[in-house]
């Protein structure tokens, strides 16, 4: 069997390094889809037309703000250029431009076809730690109106307001059948369960007014609506195909050179953040892609995507 695999890449800076990005899936006949913030220069795009002379597609863009549902819906109507495009993958992989392969593509082709049909995405309950110093079940607890990072001080506002009013009127209504999860907003899904997820969106316009006003709601729109349209547990892995690290303040940490060895260890196919002055990590975990063994005598398990090493052990200063 061979894998299909299509690629959604979220370029919201740095588009040079999102191009070495493609340039090393189109390597290995991924097809890619790209989501270009709408605040980029225009010219960034034509700079990317050029360059892949038609091999890629372009989703409808937005003007993505963090913590905001703009990321959500750029994800979606990326899903709908798919499904318009007939590309019909086996798996799409939602990735960051800041992303780099650390597995061959061989290993992730033998990964995704050992496990057929199972689900990565990281999906926990809001009931268990996840945020670390932030919000989490007060994410859906109440309403959202305002940019945190823009908006300071109508943030606070509207969140003191709220939670003082919660002991006389209530806090939100969630949808009916939702059971609410949050996880990474990064994942490897099945086609299938993609197309169920936008046909539950359309069928239900009650779930996307929900979101659109909770808070980071990429932590949750997917890792809650998996639950919906996969019934049996065990085929959500409650991880996905991305290694990251946060530091004590939810800080996504940035690798560095030195950190080739370590990223190597890790059981996982892709890293972010790889640091946008390290050529030479790039250039090497290029090579690691184009390698055509899985580097190990044992498969790479769904029960093997944990992090060996966590940032306590490798932080250090690095010269860049």
């Amino acid at each position: 069997m061979k894998i299909k695999i299509t690629a959604i890449v979220m370029i919201h800076d740095q588009p040079v390094l999102a191009k070495q990005l493609i340039h090393t899936l189109l390597a290995e006949d991924i097809k890619v889809i790209v989501h270009l913030d709408g605040d980029s220069d225009p010219a960034v795009r034509d700079q990317l037309k050029n360059s892949f002379q038609g091999k890629i597609e372009f989703s409808p863009s937005f003007k993505c703000s963090w913590g905001t549902y703009s990321l959500v819906k750029a994800t979606l109507e990326a899903l709908l250029s798919i499904r318009r495009l007939d590309w019909n993958p086996d798996y799409v992989l939602l990735l960051s431009g800041s992303d780099f392969p650390i597995k061959s593509h061989h290993a992730l082709c033998a990964f995704l076809e050992n496990n057929h049909g199972r689900q990565f995405i990281q999906s926990k309950p809001i009931s268990e730690k996840w945020v670390k110093g932030g919000l989490q079940e007060e994410r859906f607890q109440y309403y959202f109106p305002f940019n945190w990072r823009s908006q300071p001080l109508l943030f606070d506002w509207a969140f003191k307001a709220q939670s003082t009013l919660a002991h006389f009127i209530g806090t939100r209504r969630i949808p009916t059948d939702i059971d609410l999860h949050i996880g990474s907003q990064w994942w490897a899904l099945t086609w299938d369960a993609c197309t169920a997820i936008l046909d539950l969106v359309a069928k239900r316009p009650e779930i996307e007014k929900y979101f659109k006003l909770t808070w980071i709601p990429d932590e949750s729109f997917f890792q809650t609506l998996i639950r919906c349209v996969v019934a049996e547990d065990e085929i959500i892995c409650d991880t996905g195909l991305t290694y990251f690290e946060f530091d004590e303040k939810g800080r996504p940490l940035v690798f560095y050179d030195d950190h080739f060895d370590h990223l190597r260890r890790q059981p996982f196919f892709f890293a972010r953040k790889i640091s946008n002055h390290c050529q030479r990590l790039r250039e090497n975990l290029h090579h690691v892609w184009q390698e055509k063994t899985t580097c190990s005598s044992t498969p790479i398990s769904p029960n093997d995507l944990v992090v060996t090493k966590h940032y306590q052990d490798f932080l250090q200063k690095t010269k860049v």
